[in-house]
């Protein structure tokens, strides 16, 4: 008789954890579509941003630039070709 009290007494300690772990589930997945929500309104305002003048730096700096200017900004930032560094 003991030994099916200890075995009720188990089953109703893993139903509790199990139902305590799907509690746990149901919160993680509520915070991460609330999280979701918060990039998407992130994203959609950068994206505003982008397009207004009023907002410096926002803009695509390439977007910007000539092609010429386009290049050398490129070029520079790859290095010059021919560029040596000095060992010290």
């Amino acid at each position: 008789m003991e030994h099916v009290e200890r075995q009720d007494e188990r089953e109703a300690e893993l139903r509790a954890d199990a139902d305590k772990l799907e509690k746990q589930g149901d919160e993680l997945e509520q915070k991460g579509d609330q999280l979701e929500g918060q990039i998407d309104e992130v994203r959609d305002e950068f994206e505003r941003k982008k397009q207004s003048p009023e907002v410096p730096g926002a803009q695509d700096q390439d977007a910007n630039l000539t092609g010429s200017e386009e290049a050398e900004s490129r070029l520079e930032a790859s290095g010059q070709p021919g560029d040596v560094e000095e060992d010290e």
